[in-house]
C-alpha cells in the first residue's frame, strides 16, 4: 500500500477507535512467526504492513492533537467574539449617554450664552454707576485739592504778614537800644564831671564846702545807685531784646523754610492734579470709544435680523401668538403714554432725579423699536391673508398714533433725567417680560443656526474645561500630598514632643523626690544637732573637761553650714522648678498651677527648716547671719525688679525709636529717591550743626522762656528752646508729610482701580463679540 491509501484510511476511522494494545501485536506476529513453518517472503510483507500500520496510526494521533488544538482556538474566538459583542454594546451605551450629556451641556451653554448677556447688561449698568461714582470722586478730589491750596495760600499769606511784623518791631527794638546806649553815655559823662568836681572841692580848706561836697556826695552816691539800677535793668532789657531778635531770626528761617516746602508740595500736587486730570481724559476717551463699539455691534446685530426675515415667515403660528402679546404691550404702552402725559407735571419738578435712568429708557426705546420691527414683519407676513386687512389698517392706523405719541414720548424723554417710582416698577415689569420675548426669539435664532458650529464649540470647550479640571486637579492632589507630608511631619513633631515632655515629667518628680528626701536628711540631722546643743548647755562645767572646747563650736559651724546648704539646696531648687515651670508653660496650664503649688509648699518648708535649725535659745550669732542673708536677699530681689522695670522701659523706648526710624526711613526713601544724588548734599561745606539738647525733666513753655533769660546759662537755654522749637517744628512737618505720602497712594490705589476696570470692559466687550 502506498502513503495516500495509508492517509485515506486513517481519515476514514472513526474519532472511537483507539490505537492497538502492544500486547496485540506480538499476537499477530506469533501467527505468521516463522516457528509455523511460514516463508521468509511472507515475513517481509507482514513486517512491511505493521510498519505502515503504525505510520498511519501516528498521523491519527498528530491529526486528532491538531483537531483538538483547534477546537481550542474556535473557543477562543467565540470567547474575543462575545467580549467585542459585548464591547461594542457597551460603547454604543456609551455613545448614546455621551450624545445626552452633549446635548444637555449644549443646552446649559446656551442657557450660559442667554446669562452672560444678562450679565454683560449688568456689568453695563454697573460700569456706568462707577464712571458717575468715579466723576463724582474726581469732583470731591479737585475741590479738597482746590481748598488745601487755598489754605496753603492763606497760611503763606498769614507767615508773610508775621514775618513783616517782626521785621518792623526788631527795626524798632534796635532804635530803641541806641537811644538807652545814647542815654547812657551821657549819664557816664556827667558822672565824670561830678567826680572832678568833687576832686576840686576836696582840695578846698573850708569845712563848709566840705560838708557841702559830702552832702552832694551823698546825694550823687544816691543818684549813682538809682543809675546802676537804672543800667542794669537796660541791660536786662537789652539781653531779652538780643534773645528776642535771635528767636524771632530762627523763627523766620524755620518759617522760610516750611515756606519752601509748602511751595514744592503745592508744586508736586499741581503736577499730580494735571496727572489726575490727564487719566481722567484718556479714561472718558476709552469710554467713549467703547460706547461707539457698542453701537456699532447693535448695528450688526440689527444687519444680521434684518437678514434671517426670510427664516422668521415660516414661524407664522408663534408670530401670532406674539402679535397678541404685542397688542397687550401696545395697549400698556397706550395706557402709559396717557399716564405720562397725565404726570407731566409731577415729571418736570423731579427733573434733578432722571440723571440715573436716562440710560434704562434708551434701552427700553431700542427694545421698543425691536418690538416695533417685529410687528411690521408680521404685518408683512399676514398680507396674505384677506380676512385680516381690516384690521391690519386699524393696526397700522393705531401704530401712527403711537409712533406719533412715542415721538413726543422721546422729545419729552430727552428733557427729563429721572423718572419717578410708579414707573421704575412697571418698567422692571416690562424688562421682564421682554426679557421672556428675547429669550423665546433667542431660542428660534438657536434652532436656525448649524449644528456643526455649534458642536465644534462645545467639543472644544469639552476639551478646555477637561484640560482645566486636570490641570486643578493635578495642583489640588499636589497640595494635598504637600499638605499630607505636612501633617505627618507634625505629628512626629507631636509625638516627640509629648515624649519629651513625658521624659521631662518624669526627670521632674524624680528630681523632686530627691530633693524632698535630702530636705528630710537635712532635717533630721537638724534635730539631732539641737539635742546635743541642748544636752551640751545642760551638761555641769565638771563636764566640761571631758569634752573637747572646739566641739560646741564645731557643732555650731556644722549647724550653719548645714543651714546654708540648706538654704543653696532651696534656691538651686527653685532655679530648677523655675526653669521647669518655664519650659512646661507652653504644653499645658494646669502642670502650671500643680508646679507652682508644690514650689510653694517647698519654699514653706525649706523656711521652717532654716529657722528651726538657726534658733538656739541661748546664741545671738546665727540668727543675726539668718537676718543678715534675708536682708540680702530682699535687696537683691529689689535690684532684679529695678533691672527688669528698666529693661522694660528700654524695649518699650528701642520699639518707640523703631517705629519713629522706620517712619523717617519711609519719608527719606520717598523724597530721597526722587531726587538727584547732588541735590541731597548739605548746603553749608563745614558739615557743623547744633547737637540737640537732651530733653530735662523740668518742663515749662517755649513761648514763655524766649523772652526771659538769666545770668551766664543764657545762650545753653537758647539753643535748647531753639533745638526744641525745631524739633517740635519737624515733627509736625514729618507729619504732613507721612498723611501727603498716604494721599498719594490712595490716589494711586484709586488709579489702579481705574485701569482694573477698563480692563474688566475691555475683556466684557471682547466676550460679547
Amino acid at each position: 500500500m502506498s502513503d495516500g491509501d495509508g492517509s485515506s484510511s486513517s481519515d476514514s476511522l472513526p474519532s472511537s477507535y483507539t490505537s492497538p494494545s502492544p500486547s496485540h501485536s506480538p499476537a499477530v506476529n506469533g501467527e505468521k512467526s516463522p516457528a509455523d513453518g511460514q516463508l521468509p517472503g511472507e515475513e517481509e510483507e507482514s513486517g512491511g504492513h505493521a510498519t505502515k500500520l503504525h505510520d498511519l496510526y501516528e498521523k491519527y494521533n498528530v491529526r486528532e492533537k491538531e483537531i483538538e488544538r483547534l477546537e481550542k482556538q474556535n473557543e477562543e474566538y467565540r470567547e474575543k467574539l462575545l467580549r467585542a459583542i459585548r464591547e461594542r454594546e457597551e460603547f454604543g451605551e456609551k455613545v448614546k449617554t455621551e450624545t445626552k450629556e452633549r446635548t444637555a451641556k449644549n443646552e446649559e451653554l446656551e442657557r450660559r450664552v442667554v446669562e452672560l448677556d444678562c450679565t454683560l447688561k449688568v456689568t453695563k449698568d454697573r460700569a456706568n454707576a462707577q464712571e458717575l461714582h468715579f466723576n463724582r470722586t474726581t469732583q470731591a478730589l479737585t475741590e479738597k485739592f482746590n481748598k488745601q491750596v487755598n489754605d496753603l495760600s492763606r497760611k503763606m499769606e498769614i507767615a508773610e504778614g508775621e514775618k513783616n511784623q517782626s521785621v518792623i518791631k526788631y527795626a524798632m527794638r534796635e532804635a530803641e537800644l541806641m537811644k538807652l546806649q545814647a542815654e547812657i553815655s551821657k549819664k557816664s559823662d556827667e558822672m565824670k564831671g561830678m567826680k572832678k568836681e568833687m576832686e576840686e572841692m576836696r582840695t578846698s580848706s573850708s569845712e563848709e564846702n566840705l560838708k557841702a561836697l559830702e552832702k552832694a556826695n551823698v546825694d550823687l552816691k544816691v543818684e549813682m545807685e538809682k543809675i546802676k539800677h537804672e543800667k542794669f535793668d537796660l541791660d536786662n532789657r537789652y539781653k531779652a531784646e538780643v534773645k528776642r531778635n535771635e528767636a524771632s531770626q530762627t523763627s523766620i528761617a524755620s518759617l522760610n523754610q516750611q515756606l519752601e516746602v509748602l511751595r514744592r508740595q503745592l508744586i508736586t500736587l499741581k503736577e499730580d492734579k494735571t496727572t489726575i486730570q490727564e487719566e481722567h481724559k484718556s479714561l472718558v476717551q476709552r469710554m467713549l470709544v467703547e460706547e461707539e463699539r457698542l453701537r456699532s455691534k447693535e448695528e450688526s446685530i440689527h444687519s444680521v435680523h434684518s437678514e434671517k426675515e426670510e427664516l422668521y415667515k415660516k414661524i407664522v403660528h408663534d408670530a401670532a401668538r406674539a402679535k397678541e402679546k404685542n397688542s397687550e404691550l401696545s395697549m400698556e404702552i397706550e395706557n402709559l403714554l396717557r399716564e405720562n402725559t397725565s404726570m407731566m407735571g409731577d415729571l418736570q419738578e423731579a427733573e434733578g432725579r432722571i440723571n440715573a435712568e436716562t440710560e434704562k429708557n434708551a434701552e427700553m426705546k431700542k427694545r421698543l423699536d425691536h418690538l416695533s420691527g417685529i410687528e411690521n414683519r408680521v404685518n408683512g407676513a399676514l398680507e396674505a391673508e384677506k380676512t385680516a386687512r381690516k384690521e391690519r389698517e386699524e393696526a397700522e392706523s393705531e401704530k401712527v398714533n403711537a409712533e406719533a405719541e412715542a415721538a413726543e414720548c422721546r422729545k419729552q424723554a430727552e428733557r427729563m433725567l429721572e423718572i419717578t417710582e410708579n414707573l421704575t416698577k412697571r418698567n422692571t415689569a416690562l424688562l421682564d417680560e421682554m426679557a421672556e420675548i428675547r429669550d423665546k426669539a433667542s431660542s428660534l435664532q438657536t434652532q436656525l443656526i448649524e449644528a456643526e458650529g455649534a458642536r465644534q464649540r462645545v467639543e472644544r470647550n469639552v476639551a478646555s474645561t477637561e484640560q482645566d479640571i486636570a490641570s486643578v486637579r493635578s495642583a489640588l492632589d499636589a497640595e494635598i500630598k504637600d499638605l499630607k507630608e505636612k501633617l505627618r511631619d507634625q505629628t512626629k513633631k507631636a509625638d516627640d514632643l509629648s515624649r519629651q515632655l513625658e521624659e521631662e515629667r518624669t526627670d521632674n518628680n524624680a528630681y523632686r523626690k530627691k530633693a524632698n528626701c535630702t530636705i528630710k536628711e537635712l532635717k533630721h540631722e537638724t534635730i539631732n544637732l539641737r539635742r546635743q546643743n541642748v544636752s551640751l548647755q545642760a551638761s555641769t562645767p565638771s563636764d566640761l573637761p571631758s569634752i573637747d572646747i572646739s566641739h560646741p563650736s564645731s557643732t555650731l559651724g556644722t549647724g550653719s553650714s548645714r543651714a546654708s546648704s540648706i538654704t543653696s539646696i532651696d534656691q538651686l531648687g527653685q532655679k530648677f522648678y523655675r526653669e521647669k515651670d518655664d519650659s512646661s508653660k507652653e504644653d499645658s496650664a494646669s502642670l502650671r498651677e500643680k508646679e507652682k503649688d508644690s514650689d510653694s509648699l517647698q519654699d514653706k518648708d525649706c523656711e521652717s527648716t532654716p529657722s528651726q535649725s538657726l534658733s538656739p535659745p541661748s546664741e545671738d550669732v546665727p540668727v543675726a547671719a539668718q537676718q543678715a542673708m534675708i536682708e540680702k536677699i530682699v535687696k537683691l530681689q529689689k535690684q532684679l525688679l529695678r533691672r527688669k522695670e528698666k529693661i522694660e522701659f528700654l524695649e518699650e523706648h528701642v520699639r518707640q525709636c523703631l517705629d519713629e526710624l522706620q517712619k523717617k526711613t519711609k519719608l527719606i526713601q520717598y523724597y530721597a529717591l526722587r531726587e538727584e544724588a547732588s541735590l541731597l548734599l548739605p548746603a553749608d561745606d563745614s558739615m557743623q550743626k547744633v547737637p540737640i539738647a537732651k530733653k530735662t525733666s523740668s518742663s515749662y513753655a517755649l513761648m514763655g522762656a524766649i523772652f526771659t533769660g538769666g545770668g551766664n546759662s543764657e545762650r545753653k537755654a537758647a539753643l535748647q528752646l531753639a533745638t526744641e522749637v525745631n524739633s517740635r517744628l519737624q515733627a509736625v512737618l514729618e507729619d504732613t508729610l507721612l498723611k501727603n505720602i498716604n494721599f498719594k497712594e490712595s490716589v494711586d490705589k484709586l488709579g489702579e482701580e481705574i485701569s482694573r476696570l477698563s480692563r474688566e470692559n475691555r475683556k466684557l466687550t471682547l466676550a460679547s463679540k
